[in-house]
């Protein structure tokens, strides 16, 4: 499915919709602020990329719903040390630029390496089934590294933050972390299949 840049104004304000509804559902959140009015101007664009990342490699009318993906074990992979920072979330819908899958998004700050996140993520996946895929694994411009896997109808994707380009300070609440990342889980064409099994 072919995705014009002429989308993301339109992706943007659909994620912002998302977010600002999160942040009433999120009681934390409240109490710092919109998680939406933290992210820098190129924080929003890039929720905007990864959400047309995810477009361009895939959905279809088969692929999952929300509710689908957040009962997914791989939905639940934690960090014992990372701090969860937001939750951004949004259900497959139809566009004017056609569907869009269906994602479950959380910011983790943690005192890991951007290696020891990966190397924490790969095996629990590997372990559950996942592969890897590299065609996920796009970096958006807020980002310095980016991994992906794939599993039937579903990919997950970690990113590693530029942390002062991705996010205003208050969003990390007056912490300092080695290492930001987004995980996220997202609905694609389980028509596609995952690719071959690639070292990350």
């Amino acid at each position: 499915m072919a995705v014009q840049s002429a989308a993301v104004p339109i992706v943007a304000a659909n994620l912002t919709t998302v977010a600002k509804r999160r942040v009433v559902d999120e009681p934390s959140l409240q109490r710092k602020g919109s998680a939406v009015s933290m992210l820098h101007g190129s924080g929003v664009a890039r929720f905007a990329r990864v959400a047309l990342i995810s477009a361009v490699v895939g959905c279809s009318p088969g692929d999952p719903d929300l509710a689908a993906l957040q009962r997914e074990p791989a939905a639940a992979i934690r960090l014992s040390d990372a701090t969860d920072l937001g939750h951004f979330s949004g259900e497959k819908a139809s566009t004017l630029e056609g569907p869009q899958p269906a994602f479950d998004a959380h910011v983790f700050g943690a005192q890991r390496s951007a290696e020891e996140v990966r190397a924490f993520y790969d095996q629990a996946l590997v372990r559950s089934g996942w592969q890897a895929d590299r065609l996920a694994a796009s970096l958006s411009t807020t980002e310095l590294q980016a991994w992906g896997w794939c599993k039937g109808a579903m990919k997950f994707r970690i990113g590693i933050e530029d942390q002062p380009r991705a996010f205003r300070p208050e969003f990390y609440r007056g912490q300092s972390f080695q290492t930001v990342f987004d995980a996220r889980i997202v609905g694609r064409d389980p028509a596609i299949g995952c690719p071959t099994r690639v070292s990350p």
